[in-house]
C-alpha cells in the first residue's frame, strides 16, 4: 500500500520553511526566494516594534514596495498553477 503525501499546506510550514521547500521542490529560483525572505524580514521588523516611538521609516516602506513590485514581475513569469498544486494539493 502506497502512502499519499499530504499537500504542503497541511504541513503548516513557517514562511522561511515554505520558501526553502518551494525552492527545493519547484522552479522557485534563488532571486525570488531572496526577495520573499527580505519581505518577510521587513514585515517582522514592522510588526515587532517594541513601542509606538519606533517608526517605520519611509525608506523601509519604499524598500518593501520595491520588493513587492519585483515579486509581481517575477511571479508573472512563473507557472503558478504548478506551484499552487504543490502548496494546496491537486484538485
Amino acid at each position: 500500500m502506497r502512502l499519499i503525501d499530504p499537500p504542503l499546506a497541511a504541513l503548516n510550514p513557517t514562511p522561511p520553511e515554505l520558501i526553502e521547500m518551494l525552492q527545493t521542490w519547484s522552479s522557485l529560483d534563488k532571486e525570488i526566494a531572496k526577495i520573499l525572505n527580505d519581505m518577510y524580514e521587513l514585515k517582522n521588523k514592522a510588526s515587532e516594534r517594541t513601542s509606538k516611538k519606533e517608526e517605520i521609516t519611509s525608506s523601509v516602506a519604499i524598500e518593501y514596495a520595491r520588493l513587492s513590485q519585483r515579486m509581481i514581475q517575477s511571479f508573472a513569469s512563473l507557472e503558478l498553477d504548478s506551484i499552487s498544486k504543490l502548496v494546496f494539493g491537486s484538485k
